[in-house]
């Protein structure tokens, strides 16, 4: 059965904050399950919404019972009723409402409920005027998106610039209703039916303390929150009502089980006294002591409300359905149970027996979860070893991926990360064994398209296992995929687009908790299933402020237990052209990645190349100490010094001498200087005189990497992906890869020290090499020095004092 609306969207409303997420009749707008709605009704758990969700309510609609602290104004301007009118006519009493989140399924502009937060615990009427409404979490409900309108039309969210968003919006990011609208409406009057408790401060402290993870890391609600209370407790409005607002979410999150109360009072306390005493704000200035005392006040009334009026909720959802599950199956909490009034015993359950209890037999013993301590016999008998990478072969056999791990890709934009991973899709089928590629970025044809052009046959194709999502994981998704991973085994997981994946969840990139949830939901059951798993991952654009692992959170990199490497565009790539990929470790746990690559880091260079007018692809990701042809080892060693000077210009300001370059590389000066005069020599180095004329200065001309002197054998049909590792491809019609374009162009080179110069079509794998630029052909036009012949950049121009020209 196909999942409804509430199915599909229960868990990104919960873990945005939402607690009251109810079911509805499928195209209808009620009614809701009894005893979940008015100033009465209890807010449902997790739990409660997973078993609707599983359940015949999944297929229908998705109601929000409004949380305490937030107001819906639902306005009616459609057919014969007026609501504009009505709140154009309060808003000429209380001023224009602030822009902020609608909710809808209509196109007149006006019609839906507009969003806001106000304090807990007031008297709102049922109605502001002819068409317009008031919501509230002890009056109505809203009906949101996926629903469908009795109608057939669609609800959605409009965002407070105006436009239709997919996202779910967080309730505590709702512009707070304007102080003269929430006098208008109440008066100051609070609600009768809402009870307060009388404790004192030193009851009330008391109370914050026992909260469950009071004294713990905030969760992402409770993060979310601070951020929010920093933001109001700065701003130009009152800073009592931003306090009380502040203290009151903080004491209702932490009544909903979210952790880190204690430190979400503490910012916001720091926050209220240094706006309450800042000397040039507007109205009354007090003194710290002052603030401190109506701060105290303000949390103790916060307390009292809350806990006379609990939610009932068990556990914290930050961090998804898995949490979720975990936390309210391993410990239930009786509804409406707080610290103050703690949960009472069951009367029909017998009372324990106080008779010490034996251990039960072996056969009874229940089975254990990951959180009781694991048998370690196997490993220390050496049967449970690390296993070596597996998967994505070098040239020289050497395999670069771990099987059981989660293995990552990483690079720019249009770095080649995609190619590199369909380069081990193509091996992996070609081996005979299966894959499964989740794609967040692609679309099916694009990467049928590309694997064709790799040389894979559509015998192979038949054990690929195309994924695209494009819903949440919510219960019946994990479900499915779980039982797709069961039956089919798969000995390769490609998952293309980190960040794609992450924002579809819900998730925030740049979230440690959001990471790490992510790691939980989805990366952790996946290698679970034994396969590796290969993710595909963004970098920053900019190296200066690049660190390890992808862009976001820190916590992305620790999602990689097996290797991630880093891709580096050296030379673009495109049809009828060869490109160049650098390839070095980010990270490898296990170590055995590292042990085949260069000073540790460097684990070789993929050469792409394409014919230009049958696209077909050959592709080599070559060791970073490779045998060169023919018996003259030293010429071979010569080549490799050649790549590491190379390396240290490039990384290097210029104008740098041979005995620099030897101390720096720890190599005999001979031998640097006999690199040098090859390098020179093909248009690599250009070498000065120095101002004094104490010998020669050099500057990097173009990066040389060793690859350079190699061939790469054109494979034949039959061992296109099994003699040779199958590469990137050109763009095939109706692939929708970010590498276009086949012409010259410039490139990055990744490093934003040294300009790239263009590249041009020639194929330099197999191929006669380019004849490098020499003094003849360079000219300098503004400072740069431009090849004659081909139009390339190769540089900035330097004068011998060691200034540009």
């Amino acid at each position: 059965m196909t999942a409804g609306p509430y199915a599909q969207a229960y868990d990104p409303y919960r873990r945005a904050g939402w607690t009251g997420v109810l079911p509805l009749p499928a195209h209808r707008k009620k009614p809701v399950p009894r005893g979940w709605t008015g100033s009465g009704g209890a807010w449902p758990s997790f739990a409660d919404c997973a078993a609707w969700a599983d359940g015949p309510e999944g297929a229908g609609n998705i109601a929000l019972r409004l949380p305490p602290g937030v107001i819906g104004v639902d306005v009616d301007n459609y057919d014969a009723k007026a609501g504009a009118a009505t709140l154009a006519d309060a808003e000429a009493r209380w001023g224009v409402l602030p822009a902020t989140w609608r909710t809808t399924s209509r196109d007149d502009g006006v019609s839906g409920i507009r969003l806001y937060r106000v304090p807990e615990g007031l008297a709102w009427p049922g109605e502001l005027g002819a068409d317009v409404e008031l919501i509230h979490a002890g009056y109505r409900y809203a009906v949101v998106w996926p629903s469908v309108h009795p109608e057939g039309r669609t609800y959605r969210w409009i965002s407070p610039s105006g436009l239709t968003s997919t996202a779910v919006p967080d309730p505590d990011q709702f512009p707070p209703l304007p102080d003269a609208w929430v006098e208008g409406l109440t008066h100051g009057q609070t609600a009768e039916a809402m009870p307060r408790n009388a404790l004192a401060d030193d009851t009330a402290r008391a109370w914050i303390l026992t909260r469950p993870g009071a004294t713990t890391e905030p969760c992402a609600r409770m993060a979310r929150a601070i951020d929010q209370a920093r933001h109001d407790l700065t701003g130009p409005g009152s800073a009592h009502n931003a306090a009380r607002d502040a203290a009151l979410r903080a004491v209702r999150l932490a009544d909903e089980g979210h952790a880190g109360l204690l430190q979400a009072l503490t910012v916001a306390h720091g926050a209220f006294v240094a706006n309450a005493t800042r000397p040039d704000r507007a109205g009354a200035v007090r003194f710290p002591s002052e603030a401190a005392r109506e701060w105290a006040a303000l949390v103790t009334s916060a307390v009292n409300l809350v806990s006379a009026n609990p939610t009932g909720q068990t556990s914290c959802d930050c961090a998804g359905q898995l949490t979720g599950l975990i936390v309210s199956g391993a410990h239930p909490i009786t509804v409406g149970a707080t610290a103050l009034t703690p949960p009472q015993p069951d009367p029909t359950r017998p009372p324990p027996d106080p008779t010490p209890q034996t251990s039960p037999e072996p056969d009874q013993t229940r089975s254990r979860t990951s959180w009781w301590p694991r048998n370690l016999a196997g490993v220390i008998a050496g049967q449970e070893d690390e296993p070596p990478p597996a998967v994505l072969a070098r040239a020289d056999g050497a395999r670069l991926f771990y099987t059981g791990k989660v293995n990552a890709i990483l690079g720019e934009s249009e770095s080649g990360k995609t190619w590199v991973l369909l380069l081990a899709v193509a091996q992996t089928l070609a081996a005979g064994r299966t894959v499964t590629y989740l794609d967040f970025e692609d679309t099916a044809a694009g990467i049928i398209g590309r694997l064709r052009a790799l040389g894979v046959p559509d015998t192979d194709l038949t054990r690929l296992h195309y994924i695209g999502p494009d819903e949440t994981l919510h219960a019946t998704a994990s479900d499915d995929l779980r039982e797709h991973l069961d039956a089919v085994e798969a000995d390769l997981i490609g998952l293309d687009g980190v960040n794609a994946a992450m924002t579809l969840l819900g998730l925030d990139l740049e979230k440690n908790k959001d990471a790490t949830a992510f790691a939980q939901l989805l990366l952790k059951p996946l290698a679970r299933a034994g396969g590796a798993v290969v993710m595909v991952d963004h970098v920053p654009k900019h190296k200066e402020g690049r660190g390890k692992g992808g862009i976001g959170a820190q916590a992305k990199r620790a999602m990689m237990d097996g290797c991630a490497l880093s891709v580096e565009v050296v030379e673009p790539f495109g049809r009828g052209m060869t490109g160049r990929l650098r390839i070095t470790v980010d990270k490898d746990r296990p170590g055995h990645v590292r042990a085949v690559s260069k000073d540790a880091r460097y684990v070789g260079m993929a050469v792409l190349a394409s014919d230009a007018e049958t696209g077909a692809v050959t592709v080599a990701i070559h060791g970073p100490d490779l045998a060169i042809p023919g018996p003259d080892k030293a010429a071979g060693e010569r080549l490799m010094l050649m790549e590491a000077i190379s390396d240290h210009l490039f990384e290097n300001p210029p104008k740098t001498s041979v005995s620099g370059i030897a101390l720096a590389l720890s190599r005999r000066k001979e031998d640097v200087a006999a690199a040098l005069d090859e390098l020179v020599g093909r248009g690599y180095v250009d070498r000065e005189g120095t101002a004094r004329g104490r010998g020669f200065a050099h500057t990097l001309a173009r990066r040389y990497f060793v690859a350079d002197d190699l061939t790469t054998p054109e494979p034949s049909d039959q061992d296109r992906n099994h003699s040779e590792p199958p590469g990137t491809t050109p763009e095939p019609p109706g692939n929708h890869s970010r590498n276009h374009g086949a012409g010259p162009r410039s490139s990055g080179s990744g490093s934003g020290d040294t300009p790239r110069r263009g590249v041009s079509s020639g194929n330099h794998s197999g191929r006669a090499l380019p004849e490098p630029p020499s003094r003849d052909t360079v000219d300098l036009v503004d400072g740069r020095r431009i090849d004659t012949r081909t139009g390339e950049d190769l540089g900035p121009a330097f004068t011998p004092s060691g200034t540009t020209t």
